[in-house]
C-alpha cells in the first residue's frame, strides 16, 4: 500500500474541505482494488467524526506548536533555505509516508513529494469578494505550489484552463480530479417525517445546500420568490449551511433583512448548519436542489444531486455545465425571472414515481463515478511518487 499523509483540520468553517476528504476516504474504502492507504496527520480526538469513526485509518502526530513557536519557525526557515523539506519532511519520512496531500510545497529537495490542491480561482474572477491582502496571499501561495510542488490537483477542466492561464509553464504538473459525492443512505419514511417535523417543514419545498456567502448568490432566490409572491405562486425554499461569511460579515444579516422586508419569511427559511444525516434527508425529500452560485471550483451539492438522481436548478456557469447533471435546469445567475420560471416548472413536473426511477438509474451510475474518483486519485499519487 502507498501511504499518503492527509492533514485534515477539524475546522467548522471549512465544510467544503471536510466533505472533500470525507468523500475521497469513502471512495477509497469502497474500491476493492485500492492501493492507497490514507494516514491522517493529527490527533484522532481532534478530527471530524467522519474520520474518528473509521477504525481502519491510521494516524500519526503532526508537528505541534503555534506558527510562532520555535519548532514551527525553525521548520519554515529550513524549508525556505532549500533543505530536504524541513522538519515536517523528516517527520513524514520517519513514519514511512510516501506522499503528502494536499499541502503547500515542502521545498524542492524534499524526499516526500507534495501534491497540492487548488480548489478554484475565484479570487481571480471575483476579486471584489477578497481583500487586497487575501489576493496577494493566494497569488503567492499558488505560485509557490506551481513552482515547488510535484503535482497540482484541480477539480475541473475549467480550473485547469485557469491554472494554465495564470501559471504558464507548469502544464506538466497539473492534474484534474473531478470529485464525486458519497451516496447518502436510504432512510425509512418515519425517520424522514421526524426530521422534517423537527425543522417545521410541512409542505413541498426546494433546498439550497450552500453556505450563506456572497458569491453563492442567495439574493437571486429572494428576488425570484418576490416575483412569485406577487403572482401568489411562491414555494418554500429551505436553506442550509453556515450563515456567517468570513469575508463579508454584513451579507447574511442584510439578506435576511431583505427577506423580512419583502415578507418572504414563510417562503425562505434559513436553517443554518445542521447535522449531516438531517441534511441528507432534507435533500432527498426536496422537489429539487438549487445552486445559484456565481463561481465554483466543482460543487459538492451538484455531485450529491447526481448521486441521488434529484432535479437541480443551476446557474449556467462553466463548471456547472462541465458537471452536467442529468436532471439539471440552467438559468442565468443574474436573472431572477428565469429562476422563478424554473421553480414553477420544476414544481409542476414533480412526480414521485419518476423520482424513484431516477434514483435507481442514478444509483447504478454512481457506482462507476465513485470508483473512478478513487482510481483517478490513485493514479495521481502514483504519478507523483514515480
Amino acid at each position: 500500500m502507498i501511504r499518503v499523509a492527509w492533514p485534515v483540520a477539524n475546522d467548522p468553517s471549512w465544510v467544503a474541505g471536510l466533505n472533500y476528504f470525507r468523500n475521497l476516504l469513502l471512495a477509497l474504502l469502497d474500491n476493492p482494488l485500492n492501493t492507497i492507504e490514507p494516514v491522517i496527520l493529527g490527533d484522532k480526538q481532534s478530527l471530524p467524526a467522519a474520520f474518528q469513526n473509521q477504525p481502519s485509518i491510521p494516524y500519526f502526530p503532526a508537528l505541534t506548536g503555534s506558527k510562532l513557536s520555535p519548532i514551527r519557525v525553525w521548520d519554515k526557515l529550513l524549508r525556505t533555505a532549500g533543505t530536504r523539506g524541513g522538519l515536517l519532511s523528516r517527520h513524514l519520512e520517519q513514519h514511512d509516508i510516501q506522499a503528502l496531500f494536499p499541502f503547500g510545497p515542502l521545498g524542492r529537495r524534499s524526499r516526500v513529494p507534495v501534491i497540492s490542491w487548488i480548489p478554484d480561482f475565484q479570487h481571480r474572477h471575483l476579486p471584489h469578494f477578497f481583500s487586497s491582502k487575501e489576493l496577494r496571499a493566494r497569488n503567492r501561495q499558488h505560485s509557490a505550489m506551481a513552482s515547488d510542488s510535484q503535482l497540482i490537483v484541480v477539480s475541473s477542466h475549467v480550473a485547469r484552463q485557469d491554472f494554465l492561464k495564470f501559471h504558464p509553464g507548469y502544464e506538466h504538473k497539473v492534474r484534474v480530479l473531478q470529485f464525486a459525492a458519497s451516496l447518502p443512505p436510504d432512510l425509512d419514511p418515519a425517520t424522514s417525517e421526524s426530521v422534517l417535523k423537527k425543522y417545521d417543514i410541512r409542505e413541498p419545498y426546494f433546498h439550497v445546500p450552500n453556505q450563506l456567502w456572497a458569491h453563492k448568490n442567495h439574493s437571486v432566490i429572494v428576488e425570484a420568490l418576490a416575483i412569485l409572491k406577487q403572482r401568489k405562486q411562491a414555494p418554500l425554499v429551505v436553506s442550509t449551511g453556515r450563515i456567517q461569511d468570513v469575508r463579508n460579515s454584513d451579507y447574511a444579516s442584510s439578506l435576511i433583512k431583505k427577506t423580512k422586508e419583502l415578507r418572504l419569511e414563510s417562503h425562505f427559511r434559513f436553517l443554518g448548519l445542521i447535522p449531516f444525516d438531517d441534511l441528507c434527508i432534507i435533500q432527498r425529500n426536496a422537489i429539487a436542489l438549487i445552486n445559484p452560485s456565481l463561481f465554483e471550483g466543482w460543487n459538492t451539492a451538484v455531485e450529491e444531486a447526481k448521486a441521488m438522481g434529484k432535479q437541480i436548478i443551476l446557474s449556467n456557469i462553466p463548471v456547472h455545465k462541465e458537471q452536467d447533471p442529468a436532471r439539471a435546469t440552467f438559468f442565468s445567475p443574474d436573472n431572477p425571472e428565469e429562476l422563478a420560471e424554473a421553480l414553477l416548472r420544476s414544481a409542476a413536473s414533480f412526480n414521485l414515481q419518476e423520482e424513484e426511477k431516477a434514483k435507481l438509474v442514478a444509483k447504478k451510475a454512481h457506482r462507476v463515478t465513485f470508483n473512478s474518483f478513487a482510481t483517478n486519485y490513485e493514479n495521481i499519487v502514483k504519478d507523483a511518487i514515480k
